[in-house]
């Protein structure tokens, strides 16, 4: 069983091989589905989600909405996109999304995410988290701000541009100021074997990964 001190997160792209997960379940509390994570990971194929559900039924799943390779979202077609998606997975059951878009300056694109939250706040039950394109901002503290203002129930975050191991001291001053706030949940090569160090150094609980049990 998993120790319910931490919560484990894993990210399942539809290339994995799902099936040997399926003995490891016990080991996890929870999986972000996506697709093309060579990309930082694609909203997922709805087959591939209604596959999930059958094999995972009693996890949380967590939706990734990210249309194409990009933090940004340049025009109405693209937000019409964002929109069709989660209603389409809010059909199938899906309450789950984690997403995250920015300005072109690298700040928090406060008015596209508030209309995405819009929409997934108008059904019932559900719930958003911000991405890692949260670690391409110039303001940590700002932008967190702004996060818990919206409403966010996680953020995912490496803590910098490189693996989180290598950011300690500021996940660590993140959760500090934070952590009472938004959930913080670590990713970044974060594996079975290094999540109890990051723990140990910065005192949050939460990890994602491919390979974190």
């Amino acid at each position: 069983m998993a120790n319910k001190i931490f919560i484990k997160e894993v990210c399942i792209d539809d290339s994995m091989d799902v099936l040997s997960l399926l003995s490891k379940q016990n080991d996890f509390d929870r999986f972000e589905t996506c697709s093309n994570l060579d990309e930082g990971g694609l909203t997922p194929k709805k087959k591939f989600y209604k596959k999930l559900c059958k094999l995972f039924k009693d996890k949380e799943q967590i939706i990734m909405i990210r249309p194409n390779n990009s933090f940004y979202i340049s025009n109405g077609k693209e937000l019409d996109k964002i929109f069709k998606s989660i209603k389409q997975f809010i059909k199938l059951g899906a309450k789950h999304f984690i997403f995250g878009y920015l300005t072109k300056e690298n700040d928090i694109d406060i008015d596209s995410c508030k209309k995405i939250i819009d929409l997934i706040y108008s059904y019932k039950n559900t719930s958003w988290s911000f991405h890692m394109a949260i670690d391409l901002v110039n303001d940590y503290d700002k932008s967190f701000n702004e996060l818990i203002e919206l409403g966010f129930t996680r953020v995912l975050t490496k803590g910098g541009k490189s693996e989180a191991i290598n950011n300690i001291e500021t996940l660590k001053k993140l959760n500090n100021k934070y952590g009472n706030q938004i959930q913080i949940l670590v990713g970044g090569k974060v594996t079975k074997d290094n999540y109890l160090e990051i723990h140990s150094k910065t005192n949050i609980n939460q990890f994602h990964g491919t390979k974190i049990v």
